[in-house]
Order: structure tokens, then C-alpha cells, then sequence
């Protein structure tokens, strides 16, 4: 073996090379270009230059024009000057591994090809004007590669920890089909402060663990990709630009690939085509998928929304394999969300919403959190599985409509929160499967399903003042249940159920059917206008329940009970219908029974003239109201509690007591205008005059709205000298 020393200069021309003179590597040459020393290849554009020796490179090497090929090692740690035109080649092997050392810089604008092992050194940093790694290319050790111009990965391998970085205003392609990797066990970083773009369908698989750093922008095209052999995720950490765009390619032919571990706080648009992401990911900055553009959530990984993070543009997030993780005290909008298929999860405390129009089969959100329909939202839902648990929140501001033969499970308690607007249509089911479920609805649900189909419901607990709307088919409840708020049951529609009872609060209104038993702690109005309410089991009211009846010409309101009707104390609150007064002697029948027990706590005459009351009878099975004049205060009280009280009673509670809680007492307070029930409307005794008819007399002339029957009156006059006296008739 020779060693050929070069401290002046050696120029090869034209197609001037160094030749090995055997086969045996202890035969080769070693060409040593000490510091000060000069090699230069010069010639035409099409020379050829084979360079088979080892090279150590101290001085200066400037390849001028043509090829340079350097089939043997190669210990750089000085400049490697390529000018434009001109190419050098690496091509020792594998098994010879060229060293580029601090002070190595591939420079000058011409190409450098390295389809050899190389490794770079601890601590150097070789920038690389214009490099292609190509076939059997390795690079390796700990050291750093930053392409400063353009740059392409055709094949090859990144090992160790080496770091290959793409500076700003340099480029990285990969194209075609040539193998690129992250070797067996290895932890290369990959630093993209400019433009790094995997196209057509090329990719980057990993044996090992690699760090993508991009600060810059990634750009994937048709199917570029990135792909996992035996290694773990690569970790994509994005603070700059990442862009997925179809190109000329449609279908599967545009869809890349991203099974990394993603930490997302920069800009990521997929603007054409599919980009299916796979690993564990955290996103802390939104993501624009635009109008025909997927991105498709995959993998058996999980996906975390961190503040900040979001999916957002007119196309579509399809959410398969991934579990969605939004933590506690986040809030993450999601648009047009899509389940085609695949089993992935959605949980956390924090907030998922659906804010734009959205379509799926299956919704699989568990664990305490909240999943909100935002307002203008339009969920497209197939017949599918629909499974909300372990004290999961569901939150309507927009509208929902559910299909037929849709699925629900309420599993370890969930709450349905809806302020918007729930649609149901034919036969469907939300069905009960322990812990606490709940509904608090201050918005909108309804039945729009065919006359024989039933939507079911299971929950612990009612609350809120919405309106539960059986606009057709069935409403049924499957577990005892007292309602808050109201329900409208339009004709031929049912509500159906076991133990239902209407709270205090609430109104149950319309011209269909309850279909079964029901305790009635709140308002009952029949009819949608004028019309009848039909229970067909028993209906049983409480001291806090009320009858609202309009009362028409010849017609009126009517709750009409097959069973037993149990008065229990209510409220009877009857109304004429606008344009209508009643005439002495007009009667409606109010309600029907198979039987009727208890009694009216109160009739209220509210809609009653001065001077009239709306008198109760009970006839067998019937509740009838007549429009009587009042003669008496007997005949006020009798009107107004529904109960004839025989001769000479004791009136003095009725009197003197304050049954509305207005703090006047209520013979007055309905005599002289006001009501037993609610609010007076202003009308009160009236003084005219007080006359000086005598030393010791005085004459007091009052005024009041109802007929003058002064012996159901009793007056006080105190404290004002002026009025002492003895009151006389």
C-alpha cells in the first residue's frame, strides 16, 4: 500500500483518474492533500474522473467541471468546492464508510452524490450547497448535515444520531420509489427550516426513532408518505408549515401517510387529496382541512387537543381508529366530523364541538366531558351506535336530527343537555344501562315517527323548561320519571310510560294521548287551541296541580280520563277564548271519567266579570263550569272553591284569611277586583266623599266593582282621628 503526499497541487484534466493497480485493498493508494495542498479536476463538461484510492483531504479540493468519482474512502475536514456543472461522486460502499470532519463544507454550487456510507463527525457541521443521497447512501455518527441549497433523497439510510437539517431557503425532495429510512435501533433528528417535500410516491419508513423538527414547511403531494417498518413512530414536532396537496392525483393515488407522533403548534392545511395521520399526537394549533380535502384520524393510538387546537374548513375530519383526548378546561371545534367506520373513542373533561355540518354512524364519547352541538351545527346521523357514558355530557345548542332505528346507550350515567333543537323520527331508543341519566332540556325535542313507532327514553331525572314535542308516533319513558318543563302531544301522537308524573313546573298541553297512569303535580292544558287531552289509564292530581280550560261558545277544553280521575285539591283556572263572553247560564263540560274522587281546591275566577263567577258541579262521571251571578260573598266563595257550602256557614276564614299569599285578605281582595289566585289588576274600594252631617256624625260614600250587597263587607277605619266613629249602613 502507497501513500501519495500532496502539499502543492494536483490537477487531474480531463478524463484524468487514479486506478487501482489489483484487487487487494492492502495494495491500494492513499492520496494525502495535507493543509495548503491543491487538487483540482478540470476539463470538459462530460469528463470523466475515477478516483480509486483513499482520500485524506487536509487542503484545498475544487472540482471545476465534469465528474469526480471517489470509489474509495474518503476523510474529509476541509472544503469540497463543487462549481455549477460539475459533479462528485461518493461510492466506496458500505463497508468502506467515508468520515466528513469538523471544517468540511460541500460547497460551490455543483452537485455532490453520496451513495457511500458517511459519518459525521461529533460536532461537525457540513453545509451542503447541493447534495442528492442516492443508493447505498448511509449517513451516520452524531454529527450534522444542513443543506443550505437544494438537496434531494432518492435512497439511503439516516443512522445513529446523526442530525440532517434543511436550512432556510434550502430544499429536500424525495421522489420515486428508492428506499429511505431511519436504520435499525437509530435516533436521527431531521431539522426542516426550509422546504422539505416528500411527492408522488415516494416515502420515508423507520427501522428506528426518529425526531422531525419542522420549522419550515413539509409539504406531502400525491402519495408521498411517511411509513413505520419495525421501528417506533417517528416524533413530527411542527412549529412551522406542514401542507398536504393531491397534485394531479385522485383517490387512494392522493393520499399520504403520517404514522408519526405528532406535536402540532404551527399551520397544517390539507388542501387536496387524504392525509390519514397514525401514532399518538398532541394538537395544540388548529388544522384546516378545505372544501374535498380528508383527514383522516387512524390507528390504535390516541389523539390529544390541546388549547388552541381545532379542525377546521368545509372539508372532512373522519374519525376512525384514534381515541380523541380533550383535557379538562379545553374547548376544541371540530367541522364536518365523520365516523365511517373504525372503533376510536372520544374523552377527556374538556369540551369536543361539533361546529359544523357533521355526519356519522357511531358516536363513541365516554368518560366525564362534554360533547356540544354547536349553534348553526347540522348533524347528519345514519342508523348506527350512538353510546354516551360514565357521566358524559351531551350538549345541544344546534340541531340534531336522529333517524330511525338508531341505537343509543346511556352507559355509568351520561347527561343530555339540549338548548337547541332534537329531532327523532321513526322508532329509536335511548336506552338506560345504570349510573345517573339525565335530562335538562331548555330547548326543543321532538317525535316526527310514523303513527305506530316508539322512541324510548330511561332516564333518572327531567329538569329544565323546554318543550318534549309528539308531533307523531310514540313517546315512551321506560323507567318512573317526574317531567320539568313542557309537553305538547299533538293528535294521534302518544306519550306513553311507567310512574309518569308532571312536576310542579310544568305543562302538559295538546289533543293526543297519554297512554298510560299519570300523577299530575303541574299544569294541564288541553287541547292546542280549544280541544281534549285523553288519558287512557288513571290521571291523579296533587294540591299543586292546575286545569287550564279555554272556554268557547258552546265549547270548551276538555281532559278526558278512561280511569279514575283524582281530583286531589287542584286549581281549576278557566279562561274565555278571545272575542268570547260569557252569558249567565253558560256551561261547559271540562272533563270526563270512568269515575272522579277528591275535590277542587279552587276555581279561579281571574276571567270572570265583576259580579260573575265560573260555579263547579260534579254530575257522576262529569265536571261542569256554569257562569252564575254572585248574590252573596257565599256565593263568590262557593265559585270559587268549587263546593256548595250549605246554609248559614262560617265565613269567617274565607274573611279574614290570605289564601294567594298577596297579603290582602282575600274577601276584599276578590271583592273589590282582585283574584284568589295570582296578581290583583289594580282595581280597589274607592272613597267619594266624607260629609259633616251632625257634631258627632260623619257620612263615608264608597264605591266598589260588584253589585252592592253591603253585609258581605266588612270595613275598618282606624287610625286617623278624623275618621273615629261608629259606621252605620
Amino acid at each position: 500500500m502507497s501513500t501519495l503526499v500532496n502539499r502543492g497541487t494536483i490537477e487531474f484534466a480531463a478524463d484524468g483518474s487514479i486506478l487501482q493497480n489489483g484487487p487487494s485493498a492492502d495494495r491500494l493508494m492513499t492520496l494525502r492533500n495535507e493543509a495548503g495542498g491543491r487538487i483540482i479536476k478540470t476539463g470538459a463538461g462530460n469528463d470523466e474522473t475515477d478516483f480509486v484510492a483513499k482520500l485524506i483531504n487536509r487542503g484545498m479540493f475544487r472540482v471545476e467541471t465534469g465528474n469526480l468519482t471517489l470509489f474509495r474512502e474518503s476523510d474529509f475536514s476541509s472544503p469540497l468546492e463543487v462549481l455549477p456543472g460539475a459533479t462528485v461522486s461518493f461510492r466506496a460502499g458500505t463497508s468502506t464508510p467515508s468520515i466528513f470532519r469538523s471544517g468540511t463544507q460541500l460547497t460551490g454550487g455543483g452537485e455532490v452524490i453520496l451513495r457511500t456510507a458517511v459519518e459525521l463527525e461529533a460536532g461537525a457541521v457540513v453545509d451542503a450547497g447541493s447534495i442528492s443521497l442516492q443508493s447505498s447512501s448511509r449517513l451516520f455518527g452524531s454529527g450534522t448535515l444542513r443543506v443550505t441549497g437544494s438537496g434531494e433523497w432518492q435512497s439511503g439510510t439516516l443512522d445513529d444520531q446523526v442530525v440532517l437539517e434543511i436550512a432556510p431557503g434550502g430544499t429536500m425532495t424525495l421522489s420515486g420509489t428508492g428506499s429511505r429510512s431511519v436504520g435499525t435501533g437509530a435516533s436521527p433528528t431531521i431539522r426542516n427550516r426550509g422546504l422539505f417535500e416528500i411527492a408522488s410516491t415516494a416515502n420515508l419508513s423507520s427501522n428506528g426513532s426518529a425526531l422531525f423538527e419542522n420549522e419550515g414547511t413539509l409539504v406531502l403531494t400525491e402519495a408521498g408518505r411517511f411509513a413505520i417498518n419495525s421501528g417506533d413512530s417517528t416524533e413530527l414536532v411542527n412549529t412551522g408549515t406542514i401542507i398536504k396537496e393531491a397534485g394531479v392525483a385522485t383517490g387512494n393515488n392522493a393520499r399520504s401517510i403520517l404514522p408519526v407522533d405528532l406535536r402540532h403548534e404551527g399551520v397544517l392545511e390539507v388542501r387536496s387529496g387524504i392525509l390519514d395521520v397514525f401514532g399518538a399526537h398532541e394538537i395544540a394549533s388548529p388544522i384546516l382541512v378545505e372544501d374535498g380535502a380528508i383527514l383522516r384520524l387512524d390507528g390504535n393510538e390516541t389523539t390529544t387537543f390541546l388549547a388552541g387546537g381545532s379542525v377546521t374548513g368545509r372539508g372532512s375530519l373522519e374519525h376512525k381508529g384514534s381515541d380523541i383526548i380533550i383535557p379538562a378546561g379545553v374547548r376544541t371545534s371540530f367541522s364536518n366530523y365523520k365516523t365511517p367506520s373504525g372503533s376510536g373513542e372520544v374523552r377527556g373533561e374538556g369540551t369536543f364541538v361539533l361546529a359544523d355540518d357533521s355526519s356519522f354512524t357511531r358516536l363513541n364519547h365516554i368518560r366525564p366531558g362534554t360533547t356540544e352541538v354547536a349553534p348553526g351545527a347540522n348533524l347528519e346521523i345514519t342508523p348506527g351506535s350512538f353510546r354516551l357514558s360514565e357521566g358524559r355530557i351531551f350538549h345541544v345548542l344546534g340541531e340534531v336530527d336522529f333517524p330511525g332505528s338508531f341505537s343509543f346507550s346511556a352507559t355509568n350515567g351520561m347527561t343530555l343537555r339540549n338548548e337547541g333543537v332534537m329531532i327523532f323520527r321513526d322508532s329509536s331508543s335511548w336506552i338506560y344501562s345504570g349510573g345517573n341519566y339525565v335530562i335538562e332540556n331548555t330547548g326543543v325535542i321532538r317525535l316526527e315517527a310514523a303513527p305506530n313507532d316508539t322512541i324510548s327514553f330511561g332516564p333518572d331525572e327531567i329538569s329544565g323548561s323546554g318543550l318534549f314535542d309528539v308531533v307523531s308516533g310514540r313517546l315512551r319513558f321506560a323507567r318512573p320519571v317526574e317531567f320539568a318543563g313542557n309537553i305538547r302531544i299533538a293528535a294521534g301522537a302518544q306519550l306513553n310510560g311507567s310512574g309518569l308524573t308532571l312536576g310542579p313546573a310544568s305543562t302538559v298541553s295538546g289533543t293526543g294521548l297519554i297512554g298510560s297512569s299519570v300523577t299530575l303535580n303541574g299544569r294541564v292544558a288541553p287541547g292546542l287551541s280549544i280541544g281534549t287531552l285523553n288519558v287512557s289509564g288513571s290521571a291523579t292530581f296533587t294540591h299543586s296541580g292546575s286545569l287550564e280550560v279555554e272556554l268557547g261558545d258552546g265549547t270548551s277544553d276538555q281532559l278526558a280520563v278512561i280511569s279514575t280521575l283524582d281530583l286531589g285539591g287542584l286549581t281549576i283556572l278557566p279562561t274565555p277564548v278571545a272575542g268570547y263572553t260569557p252569558s249567565v247560564g253558560d256551561s261547559w263540560v271540562i272533563a270526563t271519567a270512568g269515575s272522579i274522587t277528591g275535590s277542587v281546591g279552587l276555581v279561579s275566577q281571574a276571567g270572570a266579570a265583576p259580579g260573575f263567577g265560573y260555579f263547579l258541579t260534579q254530575s257522576g262521571i262529569e265536571l261542569t263550569l256554569t257562569y252564575e251571578a254572585v248574590e252573596s260573598f257565599q256565593d263568590a266563595i262557593e265559585a270559587a272553591i268549587g263546593v256548595a257550602l250549605g246554609e248559614n256557614p262560617d265565613l269567617t276564614a274565607f274573611a279574614t284569611g290570605d289564601l294567594d299569599g298577596d297579603g290582602v285578605q282575600d274577601l276584599t281582595d276578590w271583592a273589590f277586583g282582585g283574584t284568589l289566585v295570582g296578581a290583583d289588576p289594580g282595581r280597589s274600594l274607592r272613597i267619594d266623599s266624607i260629609l259633616q252631617t251632625s257634631p258627632t256624625t260623619r257620612e263615608l260614600v264608597i264605591a266598589f266593582p260588584i253589585r252592592s250587597i253591603v253585609s258581605d263587607v266588612t270595613i275598618s277605619l282606624e287610625g286617623d282621628p278624623d275618621l273615629d266613629g261608629i259606621l252605620t249602613k
